[in-house]
């Protein structure tokens, strides 16, 4: 038995919004992944929800150097290629219906306060199919 409601919508597209000041000072983290990019947010609702989040990552840059006393230590820095395809809905599943999304982001990975790990993401997505937007974004998120 549970709490949650039959009548339950799940809600697809677009990238949290993030104060980035208030997520480097409560350690506050986005997802890298969980979200649908290239499509308005909560655009696409239903009962039900599938989602498909794919990522080519190549590290740029092995940097592993803090700046003299500073509270920030600088660790790798990596591009990743993106790839989205998710859907809700509320009756049968038409794979025709899914909307992908190509992107790519650029991840400096690093320590906060001396010991709290965190990922400066900075991206670019475009949803591909109709009602695509490109989006733009900078989050603080967790590491891989």
């Amino acid at each position: 038995m549970s709490d949650r409601s039959r009548n339950s919508r799940f809600s697809l597209g677009g990238v949290p919004e993030q104060d980035l000041v208030a997520s480097i000072l409560q350690s506050l983290r986005a997802g890298n992944t969980g979200f649908l990019r290239g499509y308005e947010p909560g655009s696409i609702v239903g009962t039900q929800m599938h989602l498909l989040n794919l990522e080519y990552r190549q590290e740029l840059w092995d940097i592993e150097t803090g700046l003299q006393t500073l509270p920030f230590y600088l660790k790798k820095l990596h591009m990743a290629g993106l790839f989205d395809l998710g859907n809700a809905f509320d009756d049968n599943i038409d794979l025709r219906e899914f909307k992908p999304s190509l992107g790519v982001s650029l991840r400096l990975n690093m320590l906060i306060g001396y010991f709290v790990p965190g990922a400066l993401d900075i991206g670019y997505a475009r949803g591909l199919a109709n009602g695509g937007i490109s989006e733009y974004w900078t989050l603080i998120t967790g590491t891989f």
